[in-house]
């Protein structure tokens, strides 16, 4: 999505069929990586199973468990996972589509198919089908050329998956699959606070707000293991509390612990399609199209 609003592929609001305030479950890769990494590290531990009953139990609380599953005893229930933010972060398709917009009225690109501005989404915006449907029709035009492009300077592979992805979005991104569904992470949560503190700092689980992004290497302090969670007291306290996030200092030097938030991801995300695309470096921190608007910030840096 990204990189179709860099490259002008979608020019108009209604090139998506989507409703503004509707959540966008996305969740960044390393956190997907990371969660895999402590489910498996929790199976080789032999405390999958006991997560997993913990899950189960905070969901009877809340009403959503099954009979069945309360049936099963605690050594034959498998730990699920689900890394998904709607329960923890969410985010709606206005503000996905914002913080975009602003990252590319701050950072013009070299070259665009669609002409004018990118308007932002407001919450009133409703996506009317007949002109979701000719917008789409003037955005298989770019795909066609855009494809026929790529195919003459021999990336033939590169034309593939923008014909499959453009074919993928006429059949997914239609307003009868726009469900406004959230999905639970409790298991993930209760995976979460079995790591240590410096565990969770440097390899984070759960999205969710003010959550700390990992410090460099050179600015990292030192880490009070004495100082962790007992994970068999309080489990409800585990599932709610927040990261605290603060300044640190290291090599004498005091250094703001930054959080990463939907704007930030949004803005990284952009700032790798930018080089990806345009072999462009965006600079990491730069002014927004208004001398009051906020910063631009991102943390993508590219590894040559």
């Amino acid at each position: 999505a990204s990189a179709a609003l860099a490259l002008g592929f979608y020019h108009s609001l209604h090139c998506v069929s989507s409703q503004p305030l509707h959540v966008w479950d996305i969740i960044p890769a390393d956190l997907v990586v990371n969660a895999i990494l402590a489910t498996a590290a929790a199976t080789a531990a032999g405390v999958a199973s006991e997560i997993a009953a913990d899950a189960a139990a905070a969901a009877t609380c809340c009403g959503t468990s099954s009979a069945a599953a309360n049936e099963v005893p605690m050594k034959q229930q498998l730990l699920i996972v689900q890394s998904s933010s709607t329960s923890t972060y969410p985010v709606t398709l206005m503000e996905g589509w914002n913080h975009a917009v602003e990252f590319i009225r701050a950072h013009k690109p070299k070259f665009t198919l669609s002409c004018g501005k990118l308007p932002t989404m407001t919450a009133a915006f409703q996506p009317d089908p007949l002109v979701v449907r000719r917008e789409r029709r003037w955005t298989a035009c770019k795909v066609f050329l855009a494809c026929c492009l790529l195919r003459l300077f021999g990336m033939k592979r590169a034309a593939v998956r923008l014909q499959s992805g453009f074919e993928a979005l006429c059949i997914y991104g239609t307003s009868k699959i726009d469900r406004d569904l959230v999905f639970s992470a409790k298991s993930l949560q209760l995976l979460n606070s079995r790591l240590t503190t410096a565990e969770q700092q440097q390899y984070p689980l759960v999205m969710r707000p003010g959550m700390a992004l990992p410090m460099p290497i050179n600015q990292q302090p030192t880490t009070d293991i004495s100082k962790q969670h007992d994970p068999h007291t309080d489990k409800q306290q585990l599932l709610t509390s927040e990261p605290k996030v603060q300044a640190v200092i290291a090599d004498g030097q005091q250094h703001p612990q930054q959080v990463l938030t939907w704007r930030r991801y949004f803005h990284s995300q952009l700032a790798a399609v930018y080089y990806h695309l345009y072999r462009l470096k965006v600079p990491q921190s730069a002014q927004g199209v208004t001398a009051v608007a906020p910063l631009i910030e991102h943390d993508f840096v590219p590894i040559c």
